[in-house]
């Protein structure tokens, strides 16, 4: 039976991501130029993104919310001062994400019920992760991360919220978790840098 449910639930993933709108920066780096995507479409906020590694990354115009939300490795994304919102699973894997509004912070919001992974990355700004999730996010999944400015974590849903899940990230930095709803908090499981 668990062969089966893993089976079908990598179906769903499988047919979520077919229909996914892929950054291929063909035009340039403005997340708002349809000539940007696959689909020659900006996203909507039902949509699903991938960033794989271009040439041209993807820097924010305005604020951004999306569906399901996947960056590959040696990918990069600008925030240049706008918040990324993401309502369905959220994977940023090997990623570079920066942020040329030197006034303001990378802001993430996390709202969604499928996996929430960040990964492998290298966050060049202070950051704000915002967990208003029922599901657990995992910070160091797999791999660690490297936070090269402040970093704060606030989780007002009631998922789970791991920092440095199974591996130790570095942070270059001060960090602060903000908790205002019950629900487990692991802070530096396996230790940090």
């Amino acid at each position: 039976m668990t062969k089966k449910i893993f089976t079908f639930f990598c179906c769903l993933l499988s047919v979520t991501f077919l229909h996914a709108q892929t950054w291929d920066g063909s035009a340039s780096t403005d997340w708002n130029t349809p000539a940007n995507w696959n689909t020659n479409a900006v996203p909507l906020a039902t949509g699903n993104v991938i960033i794989p590694n271009t040439a041209n990354k993807p820097v924010l115009a305005n604020n951004v919310t999306i569906n399901n939300f996947s960056m590959d490795l040696s990918s990069g994304l600008d925030f240049n001062g706008f918040t990324l919102t993401s309502n369905g699973s959220f994977d940023i894997n090997g990623a570079t994400l920066t942020n040329s509004n030197g006034a303001t912070d990378i802001s993430i919001t996390l709202n969604g019920t499928g996996t929430l992974y960040l990964r492998q990355s290298v966050i060049n700004d202070n950051i704000i992760i915002n967990h208003n999730s029922t599901s657990g996010f995992l910070e160091g999944y797999q791999f660690p991360n490297t936070f090269n400015g402040n970093t704060t974590f606030n989780s007002s849903g009631t998922g789970a919220l791991n920092i440095s899940y199974d591996n130790a990230s570095t942070y270059n930095g001060n960090v602060t978790v903000n908790r205002t709803a019950a629900g487990v908090s692991e802070i530096f499981r396996i230790g940090a840098v």
